[in-house]
């Protein structure tokens, strides 16, 4: 069993209660050694968010952005992931997405601090088509308000 995910689900659960109108799915292994819960798209310009709890590290991703925390265990660390991930499920957070010849290439996770965003996560992809014509999406969710 896994005492990071064990953890990751009483206090996620305890959480989510604050919010009862918000969809989930929780997918927990029998032991508790693994668990997924995701959160689907609530509209079109924003994005879903899945979290992978293993016994070291917490996985989250965003379509094709993600991110890996590695919480120590405590208490404290579990619940700076879960205001993390429920950050992304309101307007403080977006995704910038760079597209070249139409797809997706570049995606960036950004935080809104004051009246600025601030750039917390970049993940890109080594190979694209670098002379296809360029565009970009922002991509935000209106899922909570906090």
């Amino acid at each position: 069993t896994s005492a990071l995910c064990r953890r990751f689900v009483d206090r996620a659960k305890d959480a989510l209660q604050n919010y009862p109108g918000l969809k989930h799915d929780w997918a927990i292994d029998t032991d508790k050694g693994h668990c997924t819960l995701d959160f689907p798209v609530d509209n079109p310009n924003g994005f879903g968010v899945k979290v992978d709890v293993s016994s070291d590290e917490v996985f989250v991703s965003l379509g094709g952005a993600h991110f890996h925390l590695e919480p120590e265990g405590t208490d404290e660390d579990v619940d700076v992931c879960i205001s993390i991930i429920l950050d992304l499920l309101g307007s403080g957070m977006r995704v910038r997405e760079k597209r070249a010849g139409g797809r997706p290439y570049s995606w960036t996770i950004e935080k809104r601090e004051g009246d600025c965003w601030q750039r917390q996560e970049v993940v890109g992809l080594l190979f694209f088509n670098y002379f296809g014509r360029r565009s970009e999406q922002i991509y935000q969710n209106t899922l909570l308000v906090r």
